[in-house]
């Protein structure tokens, strides 16, 4: 956004309170490496040669080679480094939504440093999406509108678009004058909240439970999923994460009322597994994750035997997907035991349905996790990040390390008049960019004091 507005020589006052908000947080010692040297890029700071390929360290081998290129080319942005050629030559089709957007918007910066011409077709690809969402931030991704609106700069600086996205943008500031990367949760939040409100609230609560029901109800997608978001209107956007999370809300707040959402449901969600009984976020065929694949575990559990053996081939998956130390990778979440949570409440599930030796490998994975658990208790201030985060799964608890100082006040939830609820997207770990809506990589922002969006 920063360079957007210096690009376009508007809103200085903007630009200093984003350079305040972007030097104040740069000496955060939770931000991500990643962050940490895209921080220092868009206040003027050279980076050395190998920063980047250092800051994605740990990432995962599936997600790295993107991550890179995707970084390497903003950093180009904020002037530092050269564009990737590779970016110029960018196949963005078949993805995701946004994921073709921001492919899109970098093959255009790309062919552009590099002295080539857009090709047609990607700038009206380019304009058809920012004109679809003219004055509002484009599927609620401001990640994705940002960058298209960079690309839209470089081949066509005066367009009325970027104007109109620019002011967009601004008005889901918050109020410390930074962004979040994406507007909103809502779809995603009410799930969890109805099944939350569906284990504990009075009888009196019945009407509020069948409209937070009936709210969800009527934002399933076509194919059977859900999006995060209502925002999100591209056709069959939907995720495991978010789909996973309705379909666990519906069994508990009235199965048979929600019959047909739960039907459709459990179809799209079995048709995402993989070859090797994972699930992945977005796409079949896309690479598998331990924390979706817990996920869809948990949601078709009410409808085990219709789906048994998916599932054993799931937890199959889950056993390998364990790492040594007893974790799992985190997918979008900066919390470990966000990960721990589900993934071992998917396989205390299946643990009851199976016989040995899959029993048996069960009870020696949850054995790691809870040695894990237990040495974590104590942990170091790093490690206490990714232990803090709250889950938001129906498990069991598992003991956690203390938060850090921002980590106890979240951003409150709020309810609507439609019986959604929204909440602070700085509040939670924000979706990577295997999920919907991408983040590059999973962010520490803090909650702002004040409600917003």
């Amino acid at each position: 956004m920063l360079a957007l507005l210096r690009r376009q020589d508007l809103y200085p006052h903007v630009q200093t309170r984003l350079e305040h908000f972007i030097a104040t947080r740069r000496t955060d010692p939770h931000l991500h490496p990643v962050e940490h040297v895209l921080a220092q890029a868009a206040l003027g700071m050279a980076q050395p040669p190998h920063a980047l390929d250092q800051a994605l360290n740990g990432i995962p081998p599936y997600a790295k080679n993107r991550k890179r290129l995707l970084f390497a080319l903003h950093l180009a942005v904020l002037g530092q480094g050269s564009y990737p050629p590779r970016a110029a030559r960018l196949d963005y089709r078949g993805q995701t939504s946004w994921g073709e957007l921001t492919g899109c918007a970098m093959k255009i910066l790309a062919a552009h440093a590099l002295g080539h011409p857009p090709a047609g077709e990607d700038h009206r690809f380019l304009t058809d999406r920012l004109a679809a969402s003219r004055r509002k931030v484009w599927e609620g991704n401001i990640g994705a509108h940002t960058l298209a609106l960079l690309a839209l700069h470089t081949t066509d600086p005066g367009n009325r678009l970027i104007a109109d996205g620019i002011d967009a943008l601004l008005k889901v500031r918050n109020p410390d004058g930074g962004l979040p990367f994406i507007v909103d949760h809502t779809l995603f939040i009410t799930s969890v909240a109805g099944l939350a409100l569906a284990r504990c609230a009075l009888p009196r609560h019945r009407e509020l439970l069948s409209r937070i029901g009936d709210y969800l109800a009527a934002h399933q997608n076509d194919d059977g999923g859900w999006a995060y978001t209502e925002r999100v209107t591209q056709a069959a956007e939907a995720d495991a994460e978010s789909t996973g999370a309705a379909l666990e809300a519906f069994h508990a707040l009235d199965p048979t009322r929600y019959a047909h959402a739960l039907a459709t449901g459990h179809a799209y969600l079995a048709a995402l597994a993989g070859e090797d009984g994972g699930f992945p976020t977005y796409l079949r065929g896309d690479p598998s994750e331990a924390v979706m694949t817990a996920n869809a575990v948990l949601a078709l559990a009410p409808d085990h035997h219709r789906y048994a053996p998916l599932l054993r081939h799931a937890a199959l998956f889950l056993l390998k997907a364990q790492q040594a130390d007893g974790t799992f990778e985190r997918s979008w979440s900066l919390a470990q035991a966000h990960a721990l949570r589900r993934t071992t409440a998917a396989l205390t599930f299946v643990r009851t349905s199976v016989e040995d030796p899959l029993g048996e490998l069960i009870d020696e994975a949850l054995h790691r996790a809870g040695d894990y658990l237990q040495r974590a208790q104590t942990p170091t201030e790093a490690s206490a990040i990714r232990l803090a985060t709250p889950a938001t799964s129906a498990a069991p608890p598992t003991p956690s390390a203390p938060p850090p100082r921002w980590a106890s006040r979240p951003g409150p939830a709020r309810r609507s008049p439609t019986c959604s609820l929204t909440s602070d997207p700085t509040a939670v770990s924000t979706p990577g960019p295997n999920r919907s809506p991408p983040a590059p990589f999973p962010t520490t922002t803090p909650p702002t004091p004040q409600s917003s969006s």
